[in-house]
């Protein structure tokens, strides 16, 4: 009963947070995962590495075999000083963010900041529409740009 208890005391708290504490949690929650999980595979001399099917691919087929890559690589890191630079900026700026603008707002620029950033560092070697690929690339780059540049701020209001 306790125990129950303590556990409904937890997701009230989880609940009560805002989006940017609830990213840094899912990425530090994923990060302990994936390690324990490598951890347990190299004591059972098991060759495996889970984060490997949670990475972004190198290639644009390779991620047509693998799509659920595009969002699980935002939540990857490697050691604990990638995490914990990712999880300072994301912390500094996500205070400032929330200061301006809604978490809603904040969800779709964190998610579409990661899309653009896979569309940009997948490799299109592979594909035998390299010229369409780049220009989605550009296309899709420029797009997010520019609807980041159109959340209404309430800072520009006050210049018009």
């Amino acid at each position: 009963m306790a125990q129950s208890a303590g556990i409904a005391d937890l997701h009230s708290s989880l609940r009560r947070q805002n989006v940017m504490i609830k990213l840094i949690i899912a990425n530090v929650a994923v990060f302990v995962l994936l390690h324990l999980l490598s951890f347990a595979f190299l004591v059972a001399r098991v060759d495996f590495s889970p984060a490997r099917w949670l990475v972004l691919p190198g290639n644009f087929l390779s991620l047509l075999l693998s799509p659920w890559t595009i969002v699980t690589y935002m939540f990857v890191h490697t050691d604990f000083l990638h995490i914990l630079a990712n999880m300072l900026w994301l912390y500094c700026f996500g205070f400032i963010f929330l200061e301006l603008y809604s978490e809603r707002q904040m969800l779709k620029v964190y998610f579409a900041g990661g899309l653009a950033g896979a569309v940009w560092e997948v490799d299109s070697e592979g594909c035998r529409i390299r010229g369409c690929f780049n220009y989605l690339r550009i296309w899709l780059t420029s797009s997010v740009t520019s609807l980041t540049l159109m959340v209404p701020s309430p800072l520009m209001s006050q210049f018009s």
